[in-house]
C-alpha cells in the first residue's frame, strides 16, 4: 500500500511541474521562477490529530540589490485578513521557525499572500523578485515530519471554465485527505471537488465554500483508495485550491496541486 501510494505521489509531481529528489524516493515539486508576488495557500501554527503540533518553515530571499517592504497578508478560515510588513535589505535572507506565530501572532491554519509589486508595499515594482520556500513540519511522538508546499503563482488559480484533477487520494484507516483554497478576491467562491475511485467511479462530491478574502480547508469523509479529485469553479472567482493526504501514524503529508485539464 505504501509503495503504490508513494508512486502516485511521484507521478503526480512529474506531471505538475519541476521537482526535487529529497532522498528516499521522495520527491516534491520545485518553485519554478521568482517573483514579486507569490502565494502560500497553506501553512499553520496549531495543534492536530494523533498528537501532532504543526508549524510552518519559510524562508524568503531577496535576489535583487533593491531594499524594498513585502506586504504579507493572512488570510484565515472564513474571512478577515491580517496585514504585516516584511522588509528585505538587498540580497537578504530572512528564515522562519514558526511565520504564522513570527510575522502574525497568529495561532490557526491560513494562507498567506506575498506581495512586493502593489501601493501597499513600500517602492512597489515587478523588480522587486524573491524566492520563496514553505514548509508544514509537525514535532509529534513519532519525531519530526514535514510537508513541503507548492508556491503559487497569483494569477494561476483554478480555471472558471475548465476541470483540474488531483491523482493519489487516499482515505482510509491509515491516512486521511484534506481539501483546501486560498482566496484573495473580494468575491466568494464556490468549488465543487468531485471524489471518484481509482476505476473511476464517482463517489462523492464536497463541496467547498470560500469567503471573500478567505480561507478554507475540510476533510474528506469518503473512504477512497488510490483515487482522484476532479475540481470545478461553481459559482464566483478562481481560487487556488490544494489537496494534502496525511499518514495517520507520523502525520507526514503529500502537498498535491491541481492539475489543470488539457481536454
Amino acid at each position: 500500500m505504501h509503495i503504490a501510494r508513494t508512486a502516485l505521489v511521484c507521478l503526480v509531481f512529474l506531471l505538475s511541474g519541476s521537482i526535487v529528489d529529497l532522498g528516499e524516493g521522495q520527491l516534491r515539486r520545485q518553485a519554478i521562477a521568482t517573483s514579486a508576488h507569490l502565494l502560500i495557500p497553506t501553512a499553520a501554527n496549531n495543534t492536530g490529530l494523533f498528537g501532532a503540533v504543526f508549524k510552518t518553515r519559510v524562508s524568503i530571499v531577496n535576489v535583487t540589490n533593491r531594499t524594498y517592504t513585502i506586504t504579507a497578508t493572512l488570510y484565515r478560515s472564513g474571512s478577515g485578513t491580517i496585514v504585516r510588513q516584511i522588509t528585505m535589505g538587498s540580497r537578504q535572507a530572512r528564515n522562519y521557525d514558526n511565520f504564522l506565530q513570527d510575522v502574525f501572532s497568529y495561532s490557526g491554519a491560513a494562507g498567506v499572500e506575498l506581495d512586493a509589486v502593489s501601493a501597499q508595499s513600500a517602492g512597489g515594482s515587478d523588480l522587486n523578485q524573491f524566492a520563496v520556500f514553505a514548509e508544514v513540519y509537525n514535532d509529534g511522538a513519532n519525531g519530526v515530519y514535514k510537508t513541503v508546499v507548492n508556491i503559487a503563482d497569483p494569477a494561476d488559480g483554478l480555471s472558471l471554465t475548465d476541470p483540474s484533477i488531483t491523482p493519489g487520494i487516499f482515505v482510509d484507516g491509515s491516512a486521511r485527505t484534506n481539501v483546501g483554497c486560498l482566496n484573495t478576491a473580494t468575491t466568494q467562491a464556490i468549488v465543487n471537488v468531485d471524489v471518484y475511485s481509482s476505476s473511476g467511479g464517482l463517489l462523492t462530491t464536497h463541496f467547498l465554500t470560500v469567503a471573500p478574502s478567505g480561507w478554507a480547508q475540510n476533510g474528506i469523509l469518503q473512504d477512497v483508495s488510490g483515487g482522484y479529485l476532479i475540481w470545478r469553479v461553481q459559482f464566483g472567482v478562481s481560487p487556488h485550491c490544494f489537496a494534502v493526504v496525511v499518514d495517520n501514524e507520523t502525520n507526514d503529508g503529500s502537498f498535491i496541486p491541481p492539475i489543470k485539464s488539457v481536454n
